[in-house]
Formats: structure tokens, C-alpha cells, sequence
């Protein structure tokens, strides 16, 4: 070990930290300033070292606690329970201290990584709410796997950590094992595991799409989708990466996708706790939900109907409750949200206008208020004018009716005062016909499926409207 690492270290242990006076206490007493401000290489040492002495502190608490002929270790008066109170304290200051130099970059070599990764697999369980390093130190080895692909003792000792399977059970810390999966069983550049509707399907269509490193990059920068809103180096990034795949490619799979999110797993679990767990079949992996928030804010980067439409589907299989849960996918719910709100033109206030009526929890409501407020600063209108303009119309030319001739016939749209719609068609005499012509089906596939899509958002956006306008009677 470095010299001047360890000199660190002792000081470090010598001065018998404790956590308990909370984190700022921590990182202002001396022994950690003075290793906190070391040069980088110095510091990356130094967690390397704690890690290790980590270990050594729980082997040494094994040993006091092991069954003896008396009853020692169990007594609180008995020495080697003392001796494992303070151990523990010890080891959780340790810990904090590697969690503050991977937060402040310390240098970390590949080789450096694997080394703490070995280490960890020989921890009996990690936690991520006891060994809350590690959450960082998965974040640097994701780094150091894209930033050094060939690494071969990184992707080893990934490999070895995941086999030891010494995560326990609670949702963060299997999502932090299945970061590391990621890295080993699923090609770096598509960061997707099968298993989920959306990502079987997504995996599929790249599998032979000549533009799949395209579609890589976008969905290794939304990966990287950790904060509430995207900031604008962010979006211009994805801005640069959505252009290089084309408006028309990229709706068309993520109209398809967003759709299957709701599904359930395909590859169904059956080890959880139905008393105590949510069903995990009717969840969303972390990594797919980052995935998932970052192609949501990429959808408000233009004007779209299409996509305002998947984002407000998708918003609503988000809020969906799950029991022993809660909303499925907040975070996913909100990114949607954020995303109609700064779309362009008037498609996404439309849609967060259905969002207002069909998501009920304060949460959501506060966070639909605010997209609705921030878009109306944007476009310079009042409130209320704002969504009195944002209502479609829907091709309607007469009150709740749409003809559009289609070849031969004439597709009739029709709005029943119980809210419900129906399309007929005209034959060229005038007579009816409820069945879709053959013709039709052929000739105008693109025109016939947004017909068949007005209609069912005039069915969602009546109830909208009955009660916003209700809403105004209160307005003084």
C-alpha cells in the first residue's frame, strides 16, 4: 500500500469518527478534510485501502460473536460486544468516506475498480441502505466499462460479484445488481435486458436495424436520465442523436414501444414476498425506467401528434398504482409530463389537459399545474386561453361531425351526446356502410389510422372538457 495513503488512513481511524452527528460534522473534521483534499490519485488509494479495512473490521466482529461454550459475545457487559459496537461504528464512517471520493471523482484506475468490486463480493450482504457506497461505486465502473470496453479484470470482477448474487432483496439494491448485469450479459452499446414487453420488442427491432448504433447512442445517453428535468446540454445532445436517426424512424418505435410498457413481464418472477412486496411482474427495472424518462423528454423536442398522444399513454401506465406500491413509474409519469409540457405548438397541452382529468394523486396534479403554468409562459397566453387553444378539433366542420372523402367513399366521424363517437362510411350513392372498405385499407392506411385515433381521442377528451368548462362557472 502507498506510504502516504496509509499515514492517511490511520489518522483517519485514529480520530474514531462516528456518523452520528450527522454527515456535515463528518466531512468538516480534520482526518477527513485532509484526505479529501489529497490529490486525486492519492485519494482513489486511500478507497481503495477503507474498502479493505472494511472487511477486516466485520472479519474481526465475526469473530467475537462466533458461539462459545459461555454465553460471552452475547452479553452487553462482555468485551467482544463492545469491541463489535465500536467496530461498526467504525465501518460505517469507513464507509461514508469511500462514498465522499467517489462522489468528489477521486481517481480510480480500472485495475483499482476491480479490486473493490472483488472486495465487495466478499461482504455477506449488501444493502444499499448500510453499504450505501457502493451505489457510486457501480456509477464508476459503468463509467470506466464505456470509457475502457476491454478491460478484461473489470468485466471479470463485475462478472464475479453478480455470481456471488450478495445483494439483498429490497428493490434499490437489486437494481444496482441488475446495472451490473447489464454490463457483462448485454452488448455495452445497447444497455436494454429482455425480459420486459417494451425492451424484448426494442431488442428485436435493433437486432438487424442498419441504424442500431445510432439507436445505441440515444439510448445509452437517456441511460445516463438521473435528475427530474433535463438540462439543456442534455437535450441538445439528444436534439444532435434524434436528427441523426430521423423524426419518422424514431416515432414509429417509440410509438410501438411505449405502447407495450404496460404489459407485464415476459419473463415472470415468482420469488418475492406477496405479503410484504409489490409484484414485480407489474414493475419496471430502474435502469429501463432511466431509459424510459430519457426517450420521454427526447418526444418534447418537437411538435408531434403522434407522439403527444404515446407520451400521455405512457404518463398513464406510469401513474397506474400497484398495491404495496404506490404509482408504478413516477418518475417516468413526470418526465411525460414534462415533456407534453415543453413540446412545441399546442399537441402537448391537449394531451395535459386529458392528464389533469384522468390522474387523480397530488403529486402528479402539482406537477401537471406546473408543465401547464411553464407553457403558458412560453407561449406568452393567459391560463385559461391557453387551454381554451389547445382544444383539437378533430377535422369536426359541423357540431360533432367529419366527413373526409377517402377514393370512392366518405368517411362520416360523428360525436353521440353520451360522448361516444362512431365512424361509417359513405358509399357513393349516399348509403351506408359500417365495415372499413377493402379499398380504403389499401389506398389510405395512413388516413384511415388517424381517423381511427381522432376518434378515440374525442372519446378521452370530452370528459376533459366538460370539465374544464364546469370549471369556469367557479373561475370568479
Amino acid at each position: 500500500m502507498n506510504p502516504a495513503a496509509n499515514a492517511l488512513l490511520d489518522s483517519f481511524k485514529a480520530g474514531r469518527l462516528s456518523l452520528w452527528e450527522g454527515n456535515k460534522a463528518f466531512i468538516s473534521a480534520a482526518p477527513v478534510r485532509s484526505i479529501l483534499e489529497a490529490p486525486a490519485e492519492l485519494q482513489g488509494l486511500v478507497a481503495e485501502a477503507a474498502l479493505e479495512a472494511v472487511l477486516e473490521l466485520r472479519t474481526q466482529i465475526e469473530n467475537w460473536r462466533r458461539p462459545r461454550p459461555t454465553r460471552e459475545g452475547t452479553d452487553p457487559s462482555d468485551p467482544g460486544f463492545m469491541n463489535a459496537s465500536m467496530a461498526w461504528n467504525q465501518i460505517y464512517a469507513l464507509q461514508e468516506l469511500i462514498r465522499q471520493l467517489l462522489i468528489r471523482k477521486a481517481f480510480i484506475s480500472p485495475e483499482q475498480l476491480s479490486h473493490m468490486l472483488t472486495a465487495c463480493a466478499r461482504l455477506d450482504v449488501i444493502d444499499n441502505q448500510r453499504e450505501h457506497f457502493v451505489e457510486k461505486l457501480v456509477e464508476c465502473v459503468e463509467k470506466a466499462v464505456r470509457e475502457t470496453p476491454g478491460c478484461v479484470a473489470l468485466v471479470s470482477a463485475v462478472r464475479q460479484l453478480v455470481a456471488r448474487d450478495n445483494f439483498c432483496d429490497n428493490p434499490k439494491a437489486q437494481a444496482l445488481k441488475q446495472r451490473l448485469w447489464m454490463l457483462i450479459e448485454v452488448a455495452p452499446k445497447l444497455p436494454v435486458m429482455a425480459g420486459e414487453a417494451w425492451a424484448d420488442e426494442l431488442i428485436a427491432a435493433l437486432a438487424t436495424s442498419p441504424i442500431r448504433d445510432d439507436w445505441s447512442a440515444l439510448l445509452a445517453h437517456c441511460h445516463g436520465s438521473t435528475s427530474a428535468t433535463p438540462g439543456e446540454r442534455w437535450l441538445r445532445k439528444a436534439e444532435d442523436i434524434v436528427k441523426t436517426l430521423g423524426q419518422a424512424s424514431f416515432r414509429e418505435h417509440l410509438v410501438r414501444w411505449f405502447d407495450l410498457v404496460d404489459k407485464p413481464r415476459t419473463q415472470p418472477k415468482s420469488d418475492w414476498n406477496t405479503e410484504w412486496k409489490p409484484d414485480p411482474n407489474q414493475l419496471i427495472i430502474e435502469p429501463h425506467a432511466n431509459i424510459l424518462k430519457g426517450l420521454a423528454w427526447c418526444c418534447g423536442l418537437k411538435e408531434d401528434r403522434e407522439l403527444a398522444r404515446a407520451l400521455m399513454a405512457l404518463a398513464l401506465s406510469s401513474y397506474r398504482k400497484v398495491p404495496k406500491r404506490g404509482p408504478r413509474l413516477a418518475s417516468v409519469g413526470n418526465a411525460c409530463v414534462t415533456a407534453l409540457g415543453m413540446m412545441p405548438g399546442m399537441e402537448g397541452v391537449g394531451q395535459l389537459a386529458l392528464l389533469k382529468v384522468k390522474v387523480k394523486f397530488g403529486t402528479a396534479q402539482k406537477v401537471i399545474e406546473k408543465a401547464l403554468e411553464v407553457t403558458a409562459k412560453r407561449v406568452g397566453l393567459p391560463r385559461e386561453d391557453l387551454e381554451e387553444m389547445a382544444v383539437p378539433a378533430y377535422g369536426l366542420t359541423g357540431v360533432g361531425v367529419c366527413e373526409e372523402p377517402l377514393g370512392e367513399f366518405t368517411a362520416r366521424l360523428t360525436v353521440a351526446g353520451n360522448g361516444a363517437t362512431e365512424l361509417v362510411w359513405l358509399k357513393p350513392d349516399g348509403k351506408p356502410q359500417k365495415a372499413v372498405p377493402a379499398s380504403v385499407k389499401t389506398a389510405h392506411a395512413e388516413e384511415l389510422r388517424e381517423l381511427q385515433a381522432a376518434a378515440k381521442d374525442i372519446q378521452k377528451m370530452l370528459p376533459a372538457q366538460r370539465e374544464r368548462l364546469d370549471g369556469l362557472f367557479l373561475a370568479q
